[in-house]
């Protein structure tokens, strides 16, 4: 992929959505053969796998690289997190992430990670790095109107609905626009973003009984939401 992820997806949208069947280039796995639908892996690990915690060399190796992005070498720190997301899904360093930038946080340069998780999100070539971008960005607060609308694009891709919808429901206006994903959103990005959806409006409510648990992955996902 030659330009990033998000430029990519944002070139992409028609209306409000993005196109039937549209893809990023694949990054499955070097050790696996199996073709992943978008969002299918993180659904997998969410839904059927147990979750160990990360081992000691993989949490100092994530941690290198923010350690990297704290600096503000922000392209290295792609690099260090692309090569660390070869062995491990984004997802499962959401915690680990978080509370090492949270303990340190009188030393780093909040600043530089801020700006570092923001190139993450709108230059990295990667779907897994962008993820870490948006699980960063969720530490600083409601962002910019121009930073909202471009997590509110990623959000329509289904590989990366669910981190962007975790900085979304904690915005003012977060509900309402969880819900409107979730609208626009047919495969395993309408399962993650359903799961957030808040029931406070009568047409939310109603949209949840009467369509939420139609997908294309599998309408049980969603019928206990």
């Amino acid at each position: 992929m030659e330009q990033s992820v998000y430029k990519t997806i944002y070139d992409a949208i028609e209306g409000e959505s993005l196109p039937e069947g549209f893809e990023l280039p694949e990054e499955s796995p070097a050790n696996s053969s199996i073709r992943w639908a978008p969002g299918a892996m993180d659904g997998v690990w969410i839904f059927h796998m147990a979750h160990e915690e990360l081992s000691g060399d993989a949490v100092g190796a994530m941690e290198d690289a923010v350690d990297e992005c704290e600096t503000g070498d922000y392209p290295k720190a792609d690099e260090l997190f692309y090569e660390w997301t070869k062995d491990h899904r984004a997802l499962s360093a959401a915690d680990a992430l978080q509370q090492y930038i949270v303990e340190n946080r009188d030393a780093f340069d909040l600043q530089n990670l801020y700006y570092g998780a923001i190139h993450l999100i709108t230059e990295s070539v990667h779907p897994e790095c962008v993820k870490i971008g948006l699980e960063m960005l969720e530490l600083f607060g409601e962002p910019s109107e121009d930073l909202k609308d471009i997590i509110c694009a990623l959000a329509l891709y289904d590989e990366l609905t669910l981190p962007a919808v975790w900085n979304i429901a904690n915005w003012p206006e977060g509900p309402r626009e969880v819900f409107d994903i979730a609208k626009h959103t047919h495969g395993w990005g309408r399962i993650h973003a359903v799961a957030h959806v808040r029931p406070n409006a009568s047409s939310i409510k109603r949209w949840l009984l009467t369509e939420a648990v139609e997908n294309d992955i599998q309408d049980s996902y969603s019928a206990l939401t």
